[in-house]
Formats: C-alpha cells, structure tokens, sequence
C-alpha cells in the first residue's frame, strides 16, 4: 500500500516549486511509466496494481515497486481515467545549453504557456529527431503531470533545458553564427526559403508568438503559408501544429 508519506509526496509534486526543490516528478499509465523507464529514466518509487507489476519487472527488475489497488492509485492520481501505475521519476539536469553549437536542429520554446502544446510539441520534435529542447524561463513545467501526460513517453529522449531567452539567443547569435528561425506572419514562404542545419528554431508563445523582444536575433523569418494563397482561413496555426509542419519540411530537405 502507499504510505501516508509517499501519498503526500505525490500530491505535492503537483506544485512546480516542489518539483524544482526535490528535482523529482510524476508519470501516470502504463505506456508513459513503461516508456520513461526503457528510456533509461530513473524512478525512485512505482506504485502499480498487482496485474502490472510484471510489466515493470520485465523492464526495470530493480525498480522500487509498490502494490497499490485502483482505489488507492484513484487517491493520488491527477487523470480523470484511471491509472494502473504511477511513478515518481528523477528529473534529470538542465544541460549547459552554452556550452556548445546545435550540431543538428535545436528547438526554442518562447513563452509557450499551454502545458498539453509543450508536451505535444516534445512528442512532435521526438518524431522528427529534435531532441535539443531550449525553454525561455517563462514556460510550462516540461515535468508537470499535464504536459509529462502529452509527451507520452518521449520525454526520455528529449533534453529539456530552462534559461534566459534574450540571454541564450544573443549568446548563439555572437558566437555561433548559426540560422536563427522564427515563425512571424511577415516572414518569407517556408517552401521556397533556403535555411541551413544545423540551426535553431524559435516557436512563440500561443496567443502573441514570438516575443518582440527575440525577434531581433532572427535570420530567417519564416512564414507557413495557407492553401490555397489569398483565401481567408483561420487566423494561424496552433503552436504545435505549426512546429510540426515546419520540423517535417526541415526533416524533408535533409532527406
């Protein structure tokens, strides 16, 4: 059974200054939990009803596995559905994002707000190889239980870091010479603009895009343009609708 300590472990890990001072996080259901583990992330706790304790054993033979019943798990779980295996995961450092040029793809979150886009645009990058995750110190918890939810699983792969925005693109503009894209509505037509890799891709925040303030560092300006050309559509993409479409041409022109 979780204990009454490990009970309240678990619901303060839904506060991101608990999480932050413990460097620890929750992932709920079989897949998420399954595929953290294969990834190499390291649980200090999992809590599983006794049908699915194998599963975990198969993957992970010395994880700290604790059998709970749907009722308890029920207790502590943040999903309207109900979860059969609930772990508390180590949340790996923060890379020094200075430390060296992207040798691929690099992806610049701006102030992206909606923790279910942050996790879905970590899922999207997994797809097409980006795993150089920079967030502006403004964005969602990448560990929160809504956007670990989204990633589904791809957050192993994923190295997520938090830092100053003007800060980091200022450094990689001055030191790195590298193409600094960004997403603007005045921006060229992605399919026919010329943007070599390595280089780092900056995605706005849901409502304002990308940040007056950033803009500055951008050397390819880029627009996703509707079809068919001159018709009204709806107004823009979602974030991670259009991080898709954008990482799916880069990943194209490289194939």
């Amino acid at each position: 059974m979780i204990s009454l300590a490990q009970k309240k472990l678990i619901l303060s890990l839904s506060r991101k200054k608990k999480r932050d001072e413990l460097s620890l996080f929750v992932a709920e259901g079989e897949k998420v939990v399954s595929d953290l583990l294969r990834g190499g992330m390291v649980a200090k706790y999992i809590f599983s009803v006794p049908e699915k304790i194998s599963i975990v054993e198969n993957i992970c033979p010395s994880a700290n596995i604790v059998s709970v019943d749907e009722v308890e798990l029920s207790k502590v779980s943040s999903l309207s559905t109900r979860s059969h295996i609930i772990a508390i995961f180590q949340r790996p450092a923060d890379a020094d994002v200075l430390a060296s040029p992207p040798a691929d793809i690099a992806l610049f979150l701006d102030d992206v707000q909606d923790p279910g886009n942050l996790g879905t645009i970590i899922r999207t990058a997994d797809w097409f190889g980006v795993h150089n995750i920079i967030c502006s110190s403004t964005c969602a918890d990448a560990y929160g239980p809504k956007t670990v939810q989204a990633t589904m699983g791809a957050l192993c792969r994923a190295k997520i870091s938090y830092t100053s925005a003007e800060d980091y693109l200022s450094f990689a503009k001055n030191n790195w010479h590298i193409p600094i894209v960004g997403t603007l509505m005045d921006g060229n037509d992605l399919y026919s603009l010329d943007i070599p890799i390595p280089a780092i891709v900056i995605m706005g925040n849901e409502g304002h895009g990308i940040s007056q303030q950033l803009q500055k560092f951008i050397s390819h300006r880029v627009l996703i343009p509707n079809y068919p050309a001159g018709v009204v559509t709806s107004e823009s993409l979602n974030v991670s609708a259009a991080t898709a479409v954008l990482l799916s041409e880069l990943r194209r022109r490289m194939s």
